[in-house]
This record gives structure tokens, C-alpha cells and sequence, in this order.
């Protein structure tokens, strides 16, 4: 048999709301406590098989196979919670391993993820050295993901994006102002020129400005980072705009809540609109699709629409009635990712239509704006909650203190959000 020898690399990845980890010597332990969430990446050479192991009120013991050069995650289920010993060894031959598990340890281009979603006390032991009678303790620190800081406003913020210049820039619906905020939290604040305009989403646009809708003032503005606004009459009255973005033809679009239609608007400030097949279908949110379209949600409706630049409407029914679909973004993965205020889910729409839907951890969480976050996944806010939803469908939920308002992936590769009622803009780290 081969000298016994560990996998070459192992670090953590945590992502949870409270955790801390002791880091030792060699020959001690390392701890891992109140871990909702842990990748563990793997990284050994040649092996061909690992096996996970965890010790506690019952042991549980998964194998999985492992492909040179291709990183694979893994899914460890059923592992006991409280003060468990968490291992893991590898061979260089298929699973299942020979008998008595003998190992032939090596190491070569193999990497996996392992991923534990359950409140575990983790113990991680590692053998190392010929024979593998020793323990290491690994400093592996704190977790930072999910941290929260609070950064005061002067008035209650409700949309907010990350600008083109390195900052945040919000809307102050009741002041009726535009504010900007350094990412360190210093605030400037810039007055609507309309009285009483309402100002509601904001969103960056193709001309280096960015770009907001006045829900009662029946405009858009458009802002300079200097501060400087314009406005625009929206042709329809008493339209309410409510979301807006760029299209990937570098107009900007908008959705008109009680106008029921969708308006294009170029930077010259020519405006033309679409008319919703589906009327008084409330819509909400709108999002720059990765086939070139504009994708809406039909809050009233209970649907998702896709429009052409053209101006062609198809409409998709969302399967929960009433799931009352909200904010709408593209994701990572080329779908596009909606929230649904009644139905308390995040649905997932492919360009062709086809929607997948999935329950928020928490019952009547009522989702109300999503964003695709820097890190690849789905952010949205609940009425308690930052939350995280992956591709892969696993949630994560961060309590804050008040309902958030709106969010947004920051300029610095963290995820942002406004709370209306507190006065104040959130940073999260992802």
C-alpha cells in the first residue's frame, strides 16, 4: 500500500449569519459553530473517489466519484446536527472503495464542493503526514458573508443602483429628491425640479446619466453625476411609471402602472408606447432580457410578458394564482429570475417561456424586488429579510431590522439596499 497522505488543498467557504471558527495548532481541531451553510473545497490529486464523512447522534457517510479537471458540487444530506466530527478521505481507485476502506492516498488536478445545508456544529479533522497519524488545525477565520452595515439618509430612499461613477444613487420619493452616496456613506443630495414628482426607480442609462421615473409628476428624469436633472413628459396622463432600465438597443424603457402600457424613450427624450395585450394588467417590474428583449411582470395579470423592441407582446401566466409577480431581472444562468409578492416564490422564466417556481424559505415572506447579485446569485428583499437564492435553487435569508425597500448590486461587488421606513441604505456582503 501507498504511504497515507491528505489532499493537498482544503479551504471553507462559509456562508451564514453567525459563525465563528477556533483557529489551532497542528494537532488540535478546528470548530466550526452555527453554520447554516458550508462549501468545502476539496482539491485532491488524482483521486478518483472521497468519501464525506460526519459523526454525531447518527454517522452519516457519502461517497462520491470524482472527475480529473472537471470541479463538481456535491450535496452532503442527513448529516446529524450538534457537535459533529466532520472528515473526508480520498483513493485513487472508483467507488465503491476496497474493502475496510484501505486508502492509497496521492494527489493530482481533482477538485470538488462539498455542500452542507443544515445548523451543524462542524469538527473538521484532517491526517497528515506518512502513516496519517497526525492532526492539523487549520486558521481559517471568521465568515464574513451576510454582514450588514447601516448608513443613515436624510429622507426615506426607496430605488437605488449603482452609478457610473463608483457611487450609489437612490430616490427620495416623499422629499422628492435624488440622493448620492459614496460606498463609505457620505450623502449629496439633488432636488426634482417638478414639485410633489415622486420620484421611484432609477436606474443607470447608456448616456452616463442616470435615469429615474416620477411616479405623480408623469415624467422621467434624468440626472448628470454632477446633479444636474432634466424631465421628460410621458405622453399618456396620469400613466404612473413605475421601473425602468436600458434595453440592449440603448433606449430607455419603462412600465406604466396605470397606463398599462410599456414606453420607450431615447436619450434625445423621443418617447413611444406599447400598449399591454392584457388590460388593467398592472405592471410592475421590467427587465433588459440576454435575447434582446424587454421582459415585464403583469403584477394584476398574474403573468410575465416578453416585448420585442418591435413592439410584439408574449405573455407567459405565472403558475401560482395569485403568485403577483413583481420585480424582474436577468440572472447569471440566461433565465430571468421574478419574485412573487402573494405567492411568497421566486420564479424562474427561460427566454422560451418556461417558468419553474420555488417556495421562500420563510411563509409570507413576500419578496418585493430582486437583483442579480456579484456573486452569481439571485438577491431579493423580504419583509424581514436580505435574501439569496442560487441557480441551483438553495436560499439563504439575512434578518434585518425594518422592510427593505428596494435593492441593488453595488459598485464595489457588494449588494445594496434601501429601508424606507428607518431612513436608512443597507450594504450586505455577499
Amino acid at each position: 500500500m501507498e504511504q497515507e497522505k491528505w489532499l493537498g488543498v482544503v479551504s471553507f467557504v462559509l456562508a451564514a449569519t453567525a459563525c465563528s471558527a477556533r483557529p489551532d495548532a497542528a494537532g488540535a481541531d478546528a470548530e466550526f459553530m452555527g453554520v447554516a451553510r458550508a462549501e468545502i473545497v476539496l482539491a485532491p490529486a488524482d483521486a478518483k473517489c472521497i468519501q464525506i464523512a460526519a459523526v454525531g447522534s447518527a454517522t452519516v457517510s457519502q461517497q462520491f466519484t470524482l472527475v480529473p479537471d472537471v470541479p463538481s458540487v456535491f450535496n452532503l444530506a442527513g448529516l446529524p446536527v450538534g457537535n459533529d466530527s466532520f472528515s473526508a478521505q480520498a483513493w485513487n481507485v472508483s467507488c465503491p472503495p476496497p474493502p475496510a476502506l484501505a486508502p492509497s492516498y496521492t494527489s493530482d488536478a481533482v477538485s470538488a464542493t462539498v455542500v452542507i445545508d443544515v445548523p451543524v456544529n462542524l469538527q473538521l479533522q484532517m491526517r497528515v503526514g506518512a502513516g496519517g497519524s497526525g492532526v492539523v488545525g487549520l486558521n481559517f477565520g471568521s465568515s464574513t458573508h451576510g454582514t450588514i452595515t447601516e448608513f443613515p439618509v436624510p429622507a426615506s430612499p426607496n430605488g437605488i443602483v449603482a452609478g457610473p461613477d463608483g457611487n450609489l444613487w437612490f430616490t427620495e420619493q416623499t422629499a422628492n429628491k435624488i440622493g448620492r452616496m459614496t460606498p463609505a456613506g457620505t450623502v449629496a443630495e439633488f432636488t426634482v425640479p417638478t414639485a410633489s414628482a415622486g420620484p421611484r426607480r432609477i436606474t443607470a442609462g447608456p448616456d452616463g446619466a442616470l435615469w429615474f421615473t416620477e411616479s405623480t409628476g408623469n415624467k422621467i428624469g434624468r440626472v448628470t453625476t454632477a446633479g444636474v436633472i432634466t424631465e421628460f413628459a410621458i405622453p399618456t396622463a396620469a400613466a404612473d411609471p413605475f421601473h425602468i432600465v436600458t434595453g440592449v438597443d440603448g433606449n430607455l424603457w419603462f412600465v406604466e402602472n396605470a397606463g398599462n402600457k410599456v414606453g420607450r424613450l431615447t436619450t434625445a427624450g423621443v418617447f413611444t408606447e406599447f400598449a399591454i395585450p392584457t388590460a388593467t394588467s398592472g405592471t410592475r417590474g421590467i427587465a433588459s432580457g440576454p435575447d434582446g428583449n424587454l421582459w415585464i411582470s403583469e403584477f394584476g395579470a398574474n403573468k410575465i410578458a416578453r416585448l420585442t423592441t418591435a413592439g410584439v407582446f408574449t405573455e407567459f401566466p405565472v403558475p401560482t394564482s395569485p403568485g403577483s409577480p413583481l420585480a424582474i431581472v436577468t440572472g447569471a444562468d440566461g433565465n430571468l429570475w421574478f419574485v412573487e409578492l402573494a405567492g411568497s416564490k421566486v420564479g424562474r422564466i427561460s427566454t422560451s417561456g418556461d417558468i419553474v417556481e420555488f417556495v421562500t424559505p420563510t411563509g409570507n415572506s413576500q419578496p418585493g424586488a430582486i437583483v442579480a447579485g456579484p456573486d452569481g446569485g439571485l438577491w431579493f428583499i423580504e419583509t424581514s429579510n436580505i435574501a439569496r437564492i442560487g441557480t441551483d435553487g438553495l436560499f439563504r435569508e439575512y434578518p434585518v431590522a425594518a422592510t427593505p425597500s428596494q435593492i441593488c448590486a453595488g459598485p464595489e461587488g457588494n449588494v445594496w439596499y434601501t429601508q424606507g421606513s428607518t431612513n436608512k441604505i443597507g450594504r450586505i456582503l455577499p
